[in-house]
């Protein structure tokens, strides 16, 4: 909730700048004629990553699950990120501004990292442990966004689209003195999900705009499991992974106008 309030605060700031700019000395910026138009933008933000962990690890008898181990982390993690974004612009009427638009946000990623031994009744060796990591690397975003002119420089609008993160999650036994480990599980995944989002841009020039949004995306989660041996017993690994990602993102966007084509 923090983080939603806090993105839009970040929208409403930008509004609130806009028109202290108008209100100040310093002449205010000649109405834009249209908002239409290809444009380019790029800059940076934070990001807020929620990382739910789910496994267990069992030891089999007659192929049923005799003795298990449950293992669940659910972690949030900040970091920065750069975007870069490209879209367009489509202005009908007086008040409302329609488009689509494709970014790019990258840079540290959002992880977690977890070690736990075993019980006994699972594996009876003092350094055999358990290892969990995951980290949301770069996402890619496709999206629409609607917007009304609250003046003609200044526009707020939702968005909603859909995203895809690199995800990876792997979860390892391993032990102190083993040369490699005893099981993987889990891999680098491409996971995806809806994105939605608030947000506000003031145009300064007819091609200069500054753009400040909050984003929502929730990411389907996926499974891994395996099968191996370990002291003559047969045993199973499954790990699952759930996120969500929340960002702020601030961008300067370059504004071409329809560049001689139809549309």
């Amino acid at each position: 909730m923090l983080r939603t309030l806090f993105g839009s605060i970040a929208a409403v700031a930008l509004a609130s700048v806009s028109s202290a700019a108008l209100a100040a000395d310093v002449p205010p910026p000649e109405p834009v004629p249209t908002w239409s138009g290809i444009y380019l933008g790029a800059g940076g933000g934070v990001q807020f990553g929620d990382l739910s962990v789910e496994s267990r690890h069992c030891k089999l008898y007659n192929e049923h699950c005799n003795y298990f181990s449950d293992h669940d982390f659910d972690d949030n993690d900040t970091s920065f990120v750069g975007v870069v974004q490209g879209g367009y612009n489509w202005q009908i009427g007086s008040y409302y501004v329609g488009g689509a638009f494709v970014s790019w946000t990258f840079g540290d990623g959002l992880g977690s990292d977890h070690k736990r031994h075993f019980d006994d009744e699972i594996i009876d060796e003092d350094d055999v442990f358990g290892r969990w990591n995951t980290e949301i690397d770069n996402m890619l975003t496709v999206a629409s966004r609607q917007g009304i002119l609250v003046t003609p420089n200044l526009l707020a609008f939702t968005l909603a689209g859909w995203s895809w993160a690199d995800v990876d999650h792997k979860f390892r036994i391993d032990c102190d003195d083993c040369s490699k480990s005893i099981v993987k599980v889990g891999d680098n995944e491409t996971a995806s999900g809806l994105t939605v989002g608030i947000g506000a841009e003031y145009k300064w020039t007819e091609s200069l705009s500054l753009r400040a949004e909050y984003r929502f995306t929730n990411l389907d989660g996926f499974t891994d499991k395996k099968f191996f041996e370990f002291e003559d017993n047969d045993h199973v690994a499954k790990s699952s992974f759930d996120g969500t990602v929340e960002q702020v993102l601030f961008t300067l966007n370059w504004n071409f106008g329809n560049l001689g084509l139809p549309f």
